[in-house]
């Protein structure tokens, strides 16, 4: 068990990737309007779609998620203070959905830490001033405002010393992770190059488009009615999806090679059903 933010009202929740290491998909129980019983709480299937181990982050998907889904966007790094209240929910040995507020002790840049299985991780945090205990794991930090600050990862035992991931590793992991919905990354990836530059824009009412420079290319996404992916790479390829489902799987695929030769391939449910090469 473990906490869960959800950054994006499309469905997108933030937890740590010691929360989900291993696993591909959850159940994520949504806190009722009242109370804080398990009996009463929605539960709905989500995917991981990112994940990565060496910030201690992952990000999944609910896969058919609720209309009037609520979001809780990241606070700037840079407005963070020594000594500034914050305020944290999870659910501490099994106690869910459990209040607990403390103050930021320090910022810490390039922080490493390892977990009891021999995983370390690397990261900017906010040690803080709280109680943290397993199942606040992946739980937001959040200031007066409700913006997340931090993400709980981990406690010093004995010590009296909380940490949290700083909001701008988390935005930085954000901007990558929701642009790559891709039905799982490997827990390795690096996030050491980011996107160059980023748009995102609408279009009408329905259309939401974004372009990302990477190094090695440049990825278009558009998300509405019709969602599609378009991926030019330096060397000439350019592949193309569209017939997405909830949690952005396409069903349809396009490739266009250097050589001239084209590929065209669908599937159904995940399992690929046809292929044909052009000329």
């Amino acid at each position: 068990m473990g906490t869960g933010a959800i950054v994006d009202p499309r469905g997108y929740v933030l937890t740590n990737w010691h929360v989900i290491q291993g696993y591909s998909d959850a159940a994520i129980f949504l806190k009722p309007s009242a109370g804080a019983d398990l009996d009463n709480a929605e539960c709905r299937v989500a995917r991981v779609i990112y994940q990565d181990s060496g910030t201690d982050l992952a990000l999944l998907r609910i896969i058919d998620p609720p209309p009037s889904l609520r979001s809780i966007s990241v606070g700037d790094i840079g407005q963070i203070q020594v000594a500034e209240d914050i305020h944290i929910i999870g659910h501490p040995h099994g106690n869910l959905w459990s209040y607990n507020s403390g103050v930021v002790s320090q910022i810490r840049d390039s922080y490493s830490w390892t977990y009891e299985d021999g995983s370390k991780h690397l990261a900017k945090v906010l040690q803080l001033q709280t109680a943290i205990n397993p199942g606040n794991s992946g739980g937001p930090v959040v200031d007066d405002s409700g913006r997340i600050l931090g993400l709980v990862a981990m406690s010093e035992e004995g010590q009296n010393l909380d940490y949290a991931i700083a909001a701008d590793v988390i935005k930085h992991f954000l901007i990558t992770g929701m642009q790559v919905t891709t039905r799982g990354a490997d827990k390795s990836v690096s996030l050491s190059k980011p996107p160059q530059h980023l748009f995102t824009g609408r279009v009408g009412d329905s259309l939401l488009v974004s372009k990302a420079v990477f190094s090695d290319m440049v990825l278009y996404s558009i998300d509405g009615k019709d969602s599609g992916l378009v991926a030019k790479f330096n060397d000439g390829t350019v592949v193309r999806a569209w017939n997405a489902n909830a949690i952005h799987e396409f069903r349809s695929w396009s490739a266009k090679l250097p050589n001239g030769k084209e590929l065209v391939a669908t599937s159904s449910n995940g399992t690929l059903t046809h292929i044909s090469k052009g000329q």
